[in-house]
């Protein structure tokens, strides 16, 4: 802006004499407004180029996508197809998620995302779907491997479990009951689960990967780890 004042001033009437033409003064402007369109265009370039780092906002939901990839790419041995039970909400979490997942499994080439099982809000229990939400999914992607879902479930019975096909995909999930991730595992059915971490504290640390994200709020729950390899 300096340097447009500094223009006019200088266009401007000096001991009654214009020192610039008008025609003149209009095609220095012109100029200077195409060189202002090219900078601007090339700022916006550079930071289309440079994306902003995650925010520390979305930094935690990001690991948990990312951690359900890599659970999901292992359960598979690293080769297969992945189903994805998703609720998509317009949320700092629910999209960080997602970008964690997705971006996370574009990195394992011979995993192939097959299906998409999407349930509304409404349709769920506080984010949660109901066993027989959960077989009829089951139930629809029988030719996938492994079924990812960011959904918990309202029961996951020995009974229950028992009415599902045999083979059925294995399960890598977020938020579901300590007793239901148990039983699936035992059963054989779940491989990994994301579990929110109870805080008895304010957290101390200063996470800067993922990862380490990942660690001050959630827990992965394995059957190595559980007990039920």
């Amino acid at each position: 802006m300096g340097f447009l004042f500094g223009l006019g001033a200088r266009c401007a009437v000096l001991r009654g004499e214009l020192l610039m033409p008008a025609t003149d003064l209009m095609k220095t402007l012109k100029i200077i407004g195409a060189v202002l369109i090219v900078v601007l265009a090339l700022a916006w370039l550079q930071r289309s180029m440079n994306p902003k780092p995650i925010e520390d906002e979305a930094m935690p939901p990001y690991a948990v996508g990312q951690v359900l990839a890599e659970q999901a790419a292992k359960a598979t041995g690293d080769k297969g197809r992945l189903a994805m039970v998703w609720m998509p909400i317009n949320s700092v979490r629910g999209q960080a998620e997602l970008a964690g997942f997705q971006e996370t499994i574009a990195l394992h080439k011979h995993i192939t995302l097959t299906a998409t099982n999407l349930f509304k809000p409404s349709e769920t229990a506080f984010g949660s779907m109901s066993f027989q939400q959960l077989a009829a999914v089951v139930n629809e992607d029988t030719n996938v491997d492994v079924i990812v879902s960011f959904l918990g479930v309202t029961s996951f019975t020995d009974a229950q479990m028992a009415t599902l096909p045999n083979p059925s995909p294995k399960l890598v999930v977020m938020d579901w009951n300590p007793g239901d991730v148990q039983r699936g595992m035992k059963a054989g059915l779940v491989k990994a689960a994301v579990m929110s971490r109870r805080l008895t504290g304010i957290p101390s640390d200063h996470p800067k990967t993922p990862h380490q994200w990942f660690d001050r709020y959630y827990d992965l729950v394995t059957p190595e780890s559980s007990g039920n390899p």
